[in-house]
């Protein structure tokens, strides 16, 4: 037994000579303290942010300090807060954009979203009003041109264009074959 004491008594004496031991961790302290006060100061940021409801701030600040302490779930928890914060207000813009006639963007600001929140209820069902409104859209374009070329009634053709102008306004395909529809009715 004495000699496994000493052996101890040995190994223990070695690592206290050791002269970088102390210098070694001094530096993995300084780190680890380093690594949680800046993630401290990244959550503060992002906790600015959300109060001031710049949310895309506040996902970027919170994924910062959540790199930097990857086994938090209170910073995990911020995170997908601010995230579900930012697709509400998305799917705000998504809305008035669909409201306005403007599907791709509409479909655009939703398909972002949905990368982000895949299981996101609101935006699924825009989504899906947003696409289902575009294809009765594209399906109407399609009649429309094929009217035009075929040279059919051209009066309801642009009556037809009247119509999907109002109900999406921004669409310059609608105006460009009304314009055709008008000339046509002009010059038989």
């Amino acid at each position: 037994m004495v000699h496994f004491h000493g052996r101890m008594a040995q190994r223990i004496q070695g690592r206290r000579s050791n002269p970088l031991r102390p210098t070694l961790i001094l530096a993995l302290w300084g780190l680890l303290c380093t690594s949680g006060c800046a993630a401290r100061q990244a959550v503060q940021r992002g906790d600015e942010a959300m109060a001031s409801r710049d949310y895309q701030g506040a996902v970027r600040a919170y994924a910062e300090a959540l790199s930097l302490a990857p086994t938090s779930t209170t910073y995990r928890r911020l995170l997908k807060s601010a995230q579900q914060e930012r697709g509400r207000e998305r799917l705000q813009l998504a809305e008035e954009k669909r409201r306005s006639g403007q599907l791709k963007e509409a479909l655009s600001l939703c398909e972002s979203v949905l990368e982000e929140l895949p299981a996101n209820l609101p935006a699924i069902r825009l989504r899906d009003r947003v696409a289902e409104h575009k294809a009765d859209l594209d399906a109407q374009l399609a009649a429309a041109l094929a009217d035009l070329n075929a040279g059919r009634d051209p009066q309801k053709v642009a009556e037809r264009m009247e119509l999907l102008l109002w109900l999406t306004p921004s669409s310059k395909q609608i105006e460009e074959y009304r314009q055709r529809a008008l000339q046509m009715m002009k010059n038989p």
